[in-house]
């Protein structure tokens, strides 16, 4: 109940607390005020209560407002509790800018209006109900994740186990072991050949191992026996994963392992190596990718739903970033980060009140400061996952502008990650292109003449024209 919050008001004179007391006792009869004369006090008092709002002076001996503040939300333990700054000091626009850095939520000036003052304490209290119980929906996530994560990492171990156990107890003898020339020219390959490929040890005699591969496959193995070569001196083996042909057609995931082979006199005579079967092992690896996919979409989908206004918004945002990468012909690591950070750009927004995000009319600055906020609230939410791309940087930087006019770092030029600067277009034109609630949809056209008329200023220029071309040539849509 609204009428039985908790109120916490910091100030050096006791005159303006009882004022406040009174107040807030008059307004919210079953609330309950606690008092502090310093910020050190004040601290400990939100440590221990928990209130619901903050109502704290600015200027203070031993620690004003603005420390009292950024030490309030650096601890996770009182960061979610908003904060109003009522001062007596003469304000401009740079006390309410420096207020809001510090995480600051409210601002009056004395004398204040006690209705205005009444609302806010109202509006706070209803920003910290909603910010706990977006923490306590994120722990239920994180905690959710972390339990999925484990069964998949147990998982993955108890098929290593028993994959090691299956090595030890069958000797190898499922594997093809086989003796290569240096041409390449098979000299000798186990029985285990026929259950691999099809073809008896006596039809690859004097054949060449990459005959086995396709065009594209052969070139692979070529440069993997070149590399052996090169690791020759260091006597360990190589190994390579690829996809060889069967005798009926068919092909098989195999995992080859080989290295150098000399005779008496130190001269290199050949290759040595091993062929195993890994079919299962790929697939039990597409099933893990499969379900950290679905993961990421789970948690993606969540954000959606917190702002039903931009449903779909993070899905199409990855699909015509990746599109864009492809475009520019980035490798598949660069495209598997651009696609995760996509999906989950806006997971910052799950620490933004959802009125905010679904106002129709035009957003006041304390509230456009609270949106911009995602940015590095994404950047928190997901450093510490380990994931093997950067992802909660890219997130972080994904409303960076060339010229240093983006937030939340005011990064500059090629100090922005590429895979954010292609999420900042990919983000731009998915957002004019789409509805939202203070506009209707743009379309495509009027994001491309977005982004090509701040081509080289706002955004990358190789990046535009991909994106360009990827709508004009490619028949991109979403």
């Amino acid at each position: 109940m609204i009428d039985k919050l908790k109120v916490l008001a910091i100030d050096d004179r006791q005159d303006n607390l009882i004022v406040l007391q009174a107040i807030v006792s008059d307004a919210f009869p079953e609330s309950k005020t606690f008092t502090a004369t310093n910020g050190p006090s004040g601290i400990d008092i939100a440590l221990t209560e928990d209130p619901d709002v903050i109502l704290l002076d600015i200027v203070m001996p031993e620690m004003d407002g603005f420390e009292v503040c950024r030490r309030l939300k650096k601890d996770e333990n009182t960061e979610h509790i908003p904060v109003v700054f009522i001062t007596a000091m003469k304000t401009d626009s740079s006390t309410h800018i420096k207020a809001l850095d510090v995480g600051g939520e409210g601002f009056l000036s004395k004398p204040f209006d006690e209705s205005e003052l009444i609302a806010q304490i109202r509006a706070m209290a209803k920003i910290k109900s909603a910010n706990q119980m977006r923490k306590n929906e994120r722990e239920r996530l994180e905690a959710l994740v972390f339990e999925r994560t484990r069964e998949l990492h147990e998982e993955l171990e108890e098929r290593q186990r028993l994959e090691k156990l299956y090595r030890l107890l069958a000797e190898n003898t499922k594997d093809c072991i086989w003796l290569l020339k240096m041409d390449y020219e098979i000299a000798y390959m186990n029985p285990s050949c026929k259950e691999l490929f099809g073809f008896s040890p006596e039809e690859l005699q004097d054949k060449c191992l990459h005959e086995l591969c396709d065009t594209e496959d052969r070139s692979k193995i070529l440069a993997f026996f070149d590399s052996v070569r090169l690791e020759e001196a260091s006597g360990r083996y190589l190994s390579l994963e690829t996809e060889l042909s069967r005798k009926d057609g068919g092909r098989v995931s195999v995992e080859m392992t080989a290295r150098l082979v000399r005779d008496e006199k130190g001269r290199a005579i050949g290759f040595q190596g091993v062929t195993r079967d890994i079919t299962e092992r790929v697939a039990s690896a597409r099933k893990l990718e499969e379900a950290f996919y679905s993961l990421v979409r789970v948690v993606s989908d969540l954000v959606d739903k917190g702002d039903p206004y931009t449903a779909g918004h993070q899905r199409n945002v990855s699909r015509l970033a990746v599109a864009i990468a492809q475009e520019l012909s980035l490798n598949n690591g660069l495209r598997e980060s651009i696609a995760v950070s996509a999906l989950l750009h806006d997971i910052g927004k799950l620490l933004v009140p959802a009125e905010i995000l679904a106002k129709p009319g035009k957003l006041s600055e304390i509230e456009f400061e609270l949106t911009k906020r995602h940015a590095d609230a994404g950047y928190e939410i997901l450093r510490n996952a380990r994931l093997p791309w950067p992802v909660a940087e890219i997130i972080r930087q994904h409303h960076e502008r060339l010229d240093c006019s983006g937030y939340p770092q005011a990064l500059c030029g090629e100090n922005i990650r590429l895979e954010a600067r292609i999420l900042a277009v990919a983000d731009v034109v998915e957002a004019m292109s789409s509805h939202r609630p203070y506009r209707p949809a743009l379309g495509v056209d009027k994001a491309l003449e977005e982004i090509q008329a701040n081509r080289g200023r706002l955004y990358d220029t190789e990046v535009v024209d991909a994106c360009t071309r990827v709508f004009r040539e490619r028949d991109f849509q979403f």
